[in-house]
């Protein structure tokens, strides 16, 4: 009794400031606080999604970027930026919480690298900007195509139609950020608006028995079917789209011709 009256006593003139339960372990205030410090990521990071729509609804125009507006205000695309430069990956949880953030980090990177240089008429024409040029997401310095990788590493060949590369031939930026809730319907919107443009997607000369498609599909072709062949992506393709156009490509094997792709900057 008398033990129990001094733990008491000594715990009294702390109380506000620990806790004398034997539950309160150092290990179970690490996990709240590393709970805590993962609920403030996720609000954060809603915060500065909401940042990234704000500037896609700027500088956007039916899928095209007004690099001119993007340069007169820069604040906030460098604020998302920065954002994503220093984000803790170990806060998303889900394959949809990271696909989309990937996403939106290639997004954002991609066009302050074009806004950054006023005179760029083609992302091809600077030399790496792809394959050497690098960015900071997540404390790492990655190239675009090592970003990308993180993204196309997640399973879902729907990603393609999502990432915009600021050129003519690529599925169109949206005027709003990727978020895990609602992603599988924006993905699904995205590679059906992208196939159906006749365009860039897909066209199909039935007397010819050719199909002409994306060199997206040339480029990722394994991303779509483990095979690699043009024939096996057609599936994937008749897959997504259905209706008739599923009936077509199921119907008779079609020539893939791919397209030439459009590197033309995406500039209104």
């Amino acid at each position: 009794m008398l033990a129990i009256l001094m733990r008491s006593f000594l715990c009294f003139p702390a109380v506000f400031f620990l806790s004398c339960s034997p539950a309160a372990t150092p290990d179970d205030s690490g996990a709240e606080s590393r709970t805590s410090s993962s609920a403030g990521q996720a609000v954060q990071k809603r915060a500065d999604d909401d940042t990234f729509d704000r500037v896609l609804k700027t500088a956007v125009k039916n899928g095209k970027v007004d690099y001119k507006v993007l340069r007169s205000a820069t604040q906030e695309l460098d604020s998302y930026v920065a954002h994503v430069a220093e984000f803790d990956l170990k806060s998303l949880k889900t394959k949809n919480e990271k696909l989309a953030f990937f996403v939106n980090a290639y997004n954002a990177n991609v066009l302050k690298m074009v806004r950054d240089r006023p005179k760029i008429v083609s992302v091809v024409k600077v030399d790496g900007f792809f394959d050497k040029l690098k960015v900071k997401v997540a404390g790492s310095q990655l190239t675009l195509n090592e970003l990308e990788g993180k993204a196309r590493a997640l399973g879902d060949p729907r990603v393609h139609f999502a990432v915009n590369c600021a050129s003519g031939s690529c599925p169109i930026l949206e005027t709003k950020a990727f978020r895990a809730q609602g992603l599988d319907a924006r993905l699904t919107q995205a590679t059906r608006r992208y196939l159906l443009d006749k365009t860039f997607g897909l066209q199909i000369d039935t007397k010819k028995r050719e199909a002409h498609l994306s060199e997206i599909f040339n480029w990722y072709g394994k991303d779509f079917d483990s095979s690699g062949k043009p024939q096996d992506m057609l599936k994937w393709i008749a897959k997504q789209l259905g209706g008739d156009i599923q009936k077509q490509l199921d119907a008779t094997p079609y020539t893939v011709i791919w397209k030439k792709y459009d590197w033309s900057l995406n500039s209104k």
